[in-house]
């Protein structure tokens, strides 16, 4: 009788081994990536006819993976827009910078998908363009309307 119950409990234990090795793909599987950052924020108003569209997620993309179907970027105005995709050095980010800028006060909604999580998103062109001042603009300010994603340093 005591070899029965060393059978049992030997098949249980192979058993339980087979079953956690075979249950790590799916638990991977279903840790999609999720979308972290997204530039510019949902439904964002005033937002500058330069813009570009920034999309971090939490996990690294192949940048074979990278399609132009990936981002779909629609203007009310516009029409599709076209544009480039490019991946960050941190392999996490994505931007799209279109080829030519926004029209003023358009509603633009952005489609993610493919190898990126699945998401929608839109925002409102600003109706005016900005005033600058008769003030010299530094270097480092100069650039900031045209650059079509801002990264901050995560400890701030």
């Amino acid at each position: 009788m005591y070899k029965f119950y060393r059978f049992c409990y030997s098949i249980v234990v192979v058993f339980s081994i087979i079953c956690t090795s075979l249950g790590s793909p799916v638990a991977e599987a279903s840790q999609k990536a999720q979308i972290s950052y997204q530039y510019p924020l949902r439904s964002a108003k005033n937002v500058f006819p330069t813009t570009g569209i920034g999309i971090r997620v939490s996990k690294t993309v192949d940048k074979r993976d990278l399609t132009n179907n990936v981002i779909r970027v629609v203007g009310s105005k516009s029409g599709v827009v076209a544009g480039s995709i490019t991946l960050v050095d941190d392999k996490r980010t994505v931007i799209f910078t279109p080829t030519s800028q926004f029209q003023l006060g358009e509603k633009v909604t952005v489609e993610v998908g493919g190898s990126l999580p699945e998401t929608s998103f839109d925002f409102t062109i600003s109706s005016v363009l900005p005033r600058f001042t008769g003030r010299k603009v530094s270097e480092e300010e100069s650039y900031l309307p045209s650059t079509p994603f801002l990264q901050l340093p995560m400890d701030t």
